[in-house]
């Protein structure tokens, strides 16, 4: 699944950061990204106290970020999904790279 590269070179210098910081992989499932394929995710939701500070944002790829939505880490589950949903993801991972 991919979306529109970023078109601001502040937004592209920003993610490229990010990217660099944590690697160019999703957090989440862990698929290979680029600055096509990367979206930022609020690792605490925004809507939750989570601000954009570098330091809250994580490189994502756009199903992960729809998946987690605005769901909460805790220190037993940092990757807020269930297994059910982690399991479709890796299906869904596994037939996009066929």
């Amino acid at each position: 699944m991919t979306r529109q590269a970023p078109t601001s070179e502040k937004t592209r210098r920003r993610i490229t950061k990010i990217l660099d910081l944590h690697g160019w992989f999703c957090y989440i499932c862990l698929v290979k990204l680029t600055l096509d394929t990367a979206t930022l995710d609020h690792y605490i939701p925004s809507g939750k106290g989570g601000g954009s500070k570098i330091k809250n944002l994580r490189p994502c790829c756009v199903l992960c970020n729809q998946v987690k939505r605005d769901r909460m880490p805790t220190p037993e589950n940092p990757v807020p999904l269930s297994a059910e949903e982690m399991q479709s993801l890796e299906a869904i991972i596994k037939l996009n790279s066929i």
